[in-house]
Parts: C-alpha cells; sequence; structure tokens
C-alpha cells in the first residue's frame, strides 16, 4: 500500500509566492508553464483548472536545481 500526500501539503502558486517571497508568482508561473520540460510535472496536480504545488516536492525540486 502505498502513502498518499497529505493534502495539507498542496497549495496553490500564489500561496507558495505568498509564503516565499524570494520566487515571484510570474517566476512561478513560468516553471509551471514548463512543467513538463523541466521536471517539476511530478510535484504539480491539476484539478479542473487548478494547479497545486506540492510542497515539499517543490523544495526537493529547487534544492535540485543547478546553475550551469
Amino acid at each position: 500500500m502505498t502513502t498518499q500526500p497529505n493534502l495539507s501539503d498542496f497549495q496553490t502558486p500564489e500561496q507558495i509566492a505568498d509564503d516565499h517571497p524570494q520566487f515571484s508568482a510570474k517566476t512561478i508561473s513560468w516553471w509551471l508553464r514548463n512543467r513538463h520540460n523541466n521536471g517539476l510535472v511530478d510535484h504539480v496536480r491539476k484539478v479542473g483548472k487548478k494547479l497545486y504545488l506540492h510542497r515539499p516536492g517543490f523544495a526537493t525540486w529547487i534544492n535540485q536545481q543547478v546553475d550551469q
């Protein structure tokens, strides 16, 4: 049996930007538009037209980004 993520771990991009002002809403929006190319897709859930980021997964993804 797999463990399901806690629903409180999901936030809208706007909530992430409000909680973490170092990431602008526009930057998060760009990352989300490109999620299939940048690896963020594994940490995003789409419900209807709304996107939700999995906070722990987003933090892991941020930490894996390397400036090239």
